[in-house]
């Protein structure tokens, strides 16, 4: 049973079906208290967060505006707990009679610390602006195609299809960007001596032709799309009689100096014109997630939120609380029903 005077905050007209708390010890520090979710949206429990006995000097809770008795009412809800020393803040859930489900999870950061997480985000943020000063962010670019006397070859990303020094001419060829954004892909075509203009194709295609000894004395390659101009082509065509083309920043149009010149050597890169801001990914950081026991072993990883099953008058069968504070827990967790 919860001890008398922790269940506070509760209005007499709500519908409470079911009680449970628990003890949670707090070292000296700044936390945030946070009501992430709760398995049954529709009817989530009330969370109310009180100081533990004769503790009432050391901490102090801090609501939102307009918080109502202290109580947390809905996930998005959160407190801020302030502890001058060793404390312990009670954690009360009040499950309603039509709620499906007791589960919720509870989130708690402390506030005053850099955590390992931050560090790492501020080292990366820091690491990808210097990155960004030397040099663009290169895209996974890579062709494949036809050369003459070799048949189809399939190159690594960022290698020449032929070469400078070639002496084989490309007879066709395609251009391959995996893991593409969207919003932007690349068009190109080619000029088969003696058929002419090739239709165009897009990232994937083959252009040209395959094993019947004709050459290529034109190229075209352009980016296109309505997020093109936040990437850089950079893509050179040699030609047989020595002749070089570079592509300007959106598009290359390569034709050789010898009117009978073919083409024997092309590379295809793609940068970001800008370096976008780095981007957290996804991360499960400190949670909390709240049952009807404690559990004493710190996971590694947040449980998934469960029903607690059969009750036994206000407490709950046994579940679990695990409780995640950074890469550390809180030590000597006490039940405080």
């Amino acid at each position: 049973m919860a001890p008398e005077g922790y269940m506070v905050g509760v209005k007499g007209n709500e519908d409470l079906n079911r009680v449970f708390a628990r003890a949670m010890p707090v070292p000296r520090g700044l936390f945030a208290l946070r009501y992430l979710g709760a398995d049954d949206e529709r009817n989530p429990p009330r969370i109310s967060v009180h100081v533990g006995p004769d503790v009432t000097g050391d901490v102090q809770l801090l609501f939102a505006p307009g918080a109502e008795d202290g109580v947390m009412r809905r996930p998005g809800d959160a407190v801020v707990v302030s502890s001058s020393g060793d404390a312990m803040i009670v954690v009360t859930i009040f499950v309603g009679e039509f709620a499906l489900s007791d589960g919720v999870k509870l989130k708690i950061d402390q506030l005053d610390k850099v955590s390992g997480r931050d560090g790492e985000l501020v080292r990366a943020s820091t690491g990808q602006k210097k990155k960004s000063q030397d040099s663009s962010e290169e895209m996974p670019i890579y062709l494949s195609g036809h050369i003459q006397r070799r048949g189809d070859v399939s190159l690594p990303a960022g290698e020449w299809l032929g070469g400078r020094s070639s002496r084989q001419h490309i007879e066709g060829f395609a251009v391959h960007w995996p893991r593409r954004p969207m919003g932007v892909d690349i068009e190109y075509d080619c000029s088969v001596t003696g058929q002419g203009r090739m239709p165009e194709a897009l990232t994937g295609g083959f252009v040209g032709t395959r094993a019947r000894a004709l050459s290529i004395d034109g190229v075209s390659l352009r980016l296109i799309g309505e997020n093109a101009a936040s990437y850089k082509l950079q893509a050179e065509a040699i030609f047989s009689d020595g002749s070089a083309v570079r592509s300007s920043a959106l598009e290359l149009v390569a034709a050789p100096r010898d009117p009978g010149a073919s083409l024997v050597g092309l590379t295809v890169h793609v940068q970001k014109a800008a370096v976008e801001g780095v981007k957290a990914s996804a991360t499960q950081l400190s949670e909390t997630s709240v049952g009807g026991s404690v559990d004493h072993q710190l996971a590694d990883s947040v449980p998934e939120m469960k029903d607690a099953g059969a009750r036994n008058g206000v407490g709950l069968r046994s579940e679990r609380v695990r409780v995640f504070r950074g890469a550390r827990s809180f030590a000597n967790r006490h039940a405080a029903e």
